[in-house]
């Protein structure tokens, strides 16, 4: 029974830093700050059983507030890596000192006393997990503002392009696509999530790009860069006999672009397989350079000359 309230206790120092490396700081930061009140919790109540041999404790109390002061500070920075060594030095030695207490103190507590322990650990880890929870929901928040980002970054190239007379219809039906078939759904799905476990795996499963082992891919920057190649090849084929363009250079990028489609109605909305991604993006960057050729062979034809 000892043992079982034991490791019950320990629990609240089994937890290092999150990963969350790709979280904005401030989220990061916040999720630390649940972390830091559920532990100092913990080990106050701790001290509070204790008749004496609580030294190491309180100073790990102090450790730990001391931490929890310097969030505010670097809520906007992006720089963490310090506090975070700190950090983690001030939870070994936090640890340190509950699996000495639990050597010196435990045994010789009343089971009212235990009972005590528990019941204040319940409390302070139901506090803990409504703070993470809010924390968890700011990251997946996050997540779609990074999304809606990137996609404003596609739409500017696309903008650019229309404004130079290239058709942008492919390339605004594929960020209108990320819109409806993957941001909506994660939106959706973040909104309905009522618990760690829910909203987790509405991250997993829906990716902008690639990494949703299984879950739902949209392969933004494919899809984006044979549409864009795709216009902009259009365009030449158009105007083709104007500037004698190589035919074999045309047909070559029709093909490249051709096969990076194929490779990616195959992928669907699966994470890539073994050299999927590779041989995608060969082809596409194939194609660009066969565009490229043909866009110089424009422009010098264009400067003309005078006699």
């Amino acid at each position: 029974m000892e043992n079982r309230y034991a490791a019950v206790l320990i629990l609240a120092f089994s937890m290092l830093l999150p990963s969350f490396a790709s979280a904005a700081p401030n989220t990061y930061l916040t999720e630390i700050g649940c972390r830091i009140d559920f532990n100092v919790a913990v080990l106050n109540s701790m001290i509070g059983a204790s008749a004496g041999n609580s030294s190491s404790l309180q100073s790990s109390v102090t450790a730990l507030t001391n931490d929890k002061a310097q969030l505010q500070a670097l809520q906007n920075s992006t720089n963490t890596s310090s506090f975070s060594l700190q950090y983690a030095s001030d939870m070994k030695q936090a640890r340190n000192a509950v699996a000495q207490w639990r050597a010196d103190v435990l045994k010789g507590l009343t089971l009212g006393e235990k009972a005590a322990l528990v019941s204040s650990y319940r409390f302070a880890l139901s506090s803990y997990e409504q703070c993470s929870f809010s924390a968890e929901q700011a990251m997946a928040q996050d997540r779609i503002t990074n999304y809606q980002q990137q996609i404003a970054k596609f739409q500017n190239i696309s903008s650019m392009l229309g404004s130079r007379g290239f058709d942008a219809s492919q390339m605004n039906q594929v960020l209108q696509d990320a819109q409806s078939q993957l941001i909506s759904p994660l939106q959706s799905a973040i909104s309905a999530a009522n618990d760690s476990q829910s909203l987790g795996l509405a991250l997993k499963t829906y990716c902008l790009y690639d990494g949703c082992t299984n879950g739902t891919n949209f392969h933004l920057e494919a899809k984006f860069d044979i549409a864009k190649y795709s216009t902009v090849l259009a365009a030449l084929q158009n105007v083709s006999s104007a500037f004698n363009l190589s035919s074999a250079t045309l047909a070559q990028a029709a093909q490249n672009l051709g096969d990076a489609s194929s490779t990616l109605a195959q992928v669907g909305t699966a994470a890539y397989a073994k050299n999927q991604g590779q041989t995608l993006f060969n082809d596409i960057k194939a194609a660009a350079q066969e565009i490229s050729q043909l866009l110089g062979q424009i422009e010098r034809e264009a400067a003309g000359g005078l006699k």
